[in-house]
């Protein structure tokens, strides 16, 4: 990776209603509406993009939302992304044969998918009942290299397991990208999230951050869903830290498109500064 290069990151965050179609067009119109620099653009949504966050329950009508690689919405971001001339990650409930993925697929502004992640850690409680619907993948972590820098990408749930974070810096990224849906969850209107839940999520990511000195990129969604008495009250917040562990943009919970500049170059000089030693 050369000297002196920067990253303009931009952050989708939105609430998701009913129709699928209304949701995917307004997905479609927030990534035709970006405003493009000279500088390599990357757009994030968060998990599940275009669909509401069916697993708050388990109803097997809902695995009939899967798409393959094949599917005409694929086909739509890349075509998207080349008119864009733009990165774009995207979340999707992904059927590959008889298997069910919560996947992510790092799109080219040449039309090219050019990675696939498919989540490891599957959540498997009230409200995310992510084990009904997902198979655990087998695959390994992910990083990709995009000429500029290297990309490592989690989804949702990875962020809470140290393991994901040293495993993708062991792969050489110099940035982490991670869709999330999360928020705070009742049942029969009676919580069941922490009440600091939001402050150990930021936290948790925060501190990683700062031990791999890589910069991290959350898009998490917004809005209230909610599905036979159980209701998710989504946070949005969305963040981004640099290679410090610092926020260095940082959403509230309206629906919002944000951006912020990544320099890559601050990586080495955070590491020579702080010093981790994680090979030990």
């Amino acid at each position: 990776m050369k000297d002196n290069k920067k990253l303009n990151i931009v952050i989708l965050q939105y609430p998701v209603g009913d129709n699928i179609d209304e949701n995917l067009n307004n997905l479609i119109k927030k990534i035709d509406g970006i405003k493009v620099t000279n500088k390599p653009t990357i757009v994030i949504s968060h998990e599940l993009s275009y669909l509401k966050y069916f697993p708050i329950i388990k109803n097997s009508k809902y695995k009939n939302l899967a798409i393959s690689m094949s599917s005409k919405i694929v086909k739509t971001m890349v075509e998207l992304c080349m008119k864009k001339k733009i990165f774009f990650l995207f979340s999707f409930f992904e059927k590959n044969k008889d298997k069910f993925y919560n996947s992510a697929a790092l799109i080219s502004p040449k039309g090219i998918v050019i990675g696939k992640y498919r989540k490891k850690h599957i959540p498997n409680e009230e409200c995310y009942q992510e084990k009904y619907y997902f198979n655990e993948s087998k695959n390994k972590y992910v990083v990709i290299d995009i000429g500029i820098c290297k990309i490592g990408l989690m989804i949702c749930w990875d962020q809470w397991h140290s393991e994901s974070y040293q495993q993708i810096n062991k792969l050489g990224a110099d940035i982490i990208l991670c869709p999330t849906s999360i928020g705070y969850a009742y049942k029969n209107n009676k919580p069941i999230t922490l009440l600091n839940e939001k402050e150990k999520w930021m936290g948790v990511i925060a501190a990683n951050s700062l031990m791999i000195n890589t910069p991290i990129v959350i898009a998490n969604r917004t809005g209230v869903e909610s599905n036979n008495k159980n209701t998710i009250k989504f946070w949005g917040s969305s963040f981004v830290t640099n290679s410090d562990g610092n926020i260095i943009l940082m959403n509230d919970i309206s629906e919002s498109t944000s951006s912020t500049i990544i320099d890559l170059t601050m990586k080495k000089k955070s590491k020579k500064m702080w010093g981790f030693r994680l090979d030990i």
